[in-house]
C-alpha cells in the first residue's frame, strides 16, 4: 500500500512538474509572439509603447495584462493614434499560436490631419480581437469586434453616429499576397434623418483584394495598379428602413488611378427612391426623366412580387455609367487616411 501511495505521489509530482514546465515553455513562446507582433507593427510604421506587462493564468491559461498601451501611425497627410488603459492577451497552453486580445474599458481612436487639428474621433466601449491559424486553409486569420462605437467628424454636421456592433474578419494565405475580408455593421444610428430613416439595421460586405497594397498613399495605389491589383466584392447587403439593397462586383484602377470595373446592383422599390430624389432636387429634370426611362427597362418583380431595380453599373473613363446614362464623375484616388 505504501509503495502504491509512493508511486501515485511520484506520478502526481511528475504530472504537475511537467505541466508547470510546459506552461512556462509555451508562456515564453507567447512572450516571443507578442514581441514579434510589436516588431512587425513597428516595421510597418507604427509606434508602440506600454508602461508594464504582467503574466499569469497558470495552469490552464496564459494571460498577459498590459497597461497604458499607446499606438501611433503617421502618414504625410495625418496621424492615427490610440490609447488603452488595459489590454489583456490570453491563450491556452495547448494552442499557443491562437491569441485572444481584449480591451475591456472604453477607449478612443483619433485621426488628426497633418497640422494636428482633430478631424475624426472614434469611441469604443469594448473591443475583442482574435489572431490564429485559419481553420479552413493554410494561413492566418484576424478578427475584430467593436461594441458600442460612436464617432463624429469635424467635416460633417448633425452630431454623433452610433453603432451597436462592428465586426471584421481578415484571412491571409501564408504568402500574404492577398486578403479575404468579411465586414459587418449592426444597428447604426445616423445623426441625420435620411429618406429611409435614421437607423441602418444591418450592413455587410465580403470579398478579397490582391495583391495587398503596401499603403493608401497615391504612390502606393499607383504601385498596386501597376501590379494589376483588383478588389472583388463578392456580396454587399444593407437594410435601412424601407431601403434594401445588394451588390457585387470587381474594381481595379486605370492608369490615372480612377476606379475601373463594374457593380451588379439590386435595389428594392426603386421608383420610391427616384421620387424622393426628385422631391429633394437631387436630380435635375432631364436626368430624372432619363433615369425613369432606364428604370422602366431594368425593373423586375422580386420573389415577393415587389419591384426591384437590377442593373450593372460600369466604372470606366472616369465616370459611373448606367447603360448610356452617366450618373457621376469618378475622380482619381489621392492619399487616403
Amino acid at each position: 500500500m505504501r509503495i502504491m501511495i509512493t508511486v501515485l505521489m511520484l506520478v502526481a509530482i511528475a504530472v504537475v512538474g511537467g505541466a508547470s514546465l510546459w506552461w512556462l515553455f509555451v508562456a515564453s513562446f507567447g512572450d516571443r509572439q507578442i514581441g514579434d507582433a510589436i516588431t512587425e507593427a513597428e516595421q510597418a510604421g507604427w509606434q508602440v509603447s506600454y508602461a508594464e506587462s504582467e503574466r499569469g493564468g497558470f495552469p490552464d491559461t496564459m494571460e498577459w495584462t498590459i497597461r497604458d498601451v499607446r499606438l501611433t501611425r503617421e502618414w504625410p497627410y495625418g496621424r492615427l493614434e490610440a490609447r488603452f488603459d488595459v489590454l489583456t492577451v490570453w491563450a491556452r497552453p495547448w494552442s499557443p499560436q491562437t491569441l485572444s486580445v481584449r480591451v475591456p474599458d472604453p477607449h478612443q481612436w483619433r485621426w488628426l490631419n497633418a497640422d494636428g487639428t482633430r478631424v475624426q474621433e472614434y469611441r469604443v466601449e469594448e473591443a475583442l480581437y482574435w489572431i490564429g491559424p485559419r481553420p479552413d486553409a493554410p494561413g492566418w486569420r484576424v478578427t475584430g469586434d467593436w461594441l458600442n462605437v460612436s464617432w463624429a467628424s469635424d467635416t460633417l454636421t448633425g452630431g454623433m453616429t452610433v453603432a451597436e456592433s462592428l465586426g471584421a474578419v481578415l484571412d491571409f494565405p501564408l504568402s500574404r499576397e492577398r486578403a479575404d475580408f468579411s465586414l459587418r455593421a449592426d444597428r447604426v444610428r445616423l445623426p441625420q434623418k435620411l429618406p429611409f430613416g435614421s437607423l441602418m439595421e444591418h450592413a455587410s460586405a465580403s470579398g478579397s483584394i490582391a495583391p495587398i497594397p503596401s499603403g493608401l498613399t497615391q504612390a502606393d495605389l499607383a504601385a498596386w495598379q501597376e501590379r494589376d491589383g483588383i478588389l472583388v466584392l463578392e456580396a454587399f447587403e444593407t437594410r435601412a428602413g424601407w431601403l434594401e439593397a445588394a451588390a457585387s462586383g470587381r474594381m481595379a484602377l486605370d492608369p490615372s488611378l480612377r476606379p475601373l470595373g463594374q457593380i451588379s446592383l439590386t435595389v428594392a422599390d426603386p421608383h420610391r427612391l427616384l421620387r424622393i430624389a426628385q422631391e429633394r432636387n437631387w436630380l435635375p429634370g432631364e436626368m430624372a426623366a432619363a433615369t425613369r426611362s432606364v428604370l422602366g427597362m431594368v425593373t423586375v418583380q422580386g420573389e415577393a412580387g415587389n419591384p426591384q431595380f437590377q442593373a450593372t453599373l460600369q466604372m470606366q473613363d472616369g465616370a459611373l455609367w448606367l447603360g448610356p446614362l452617366k450618373l457621376a464623375p469618378l475622380l482619381p484616388l489621392g492619399d487616403l487616411p
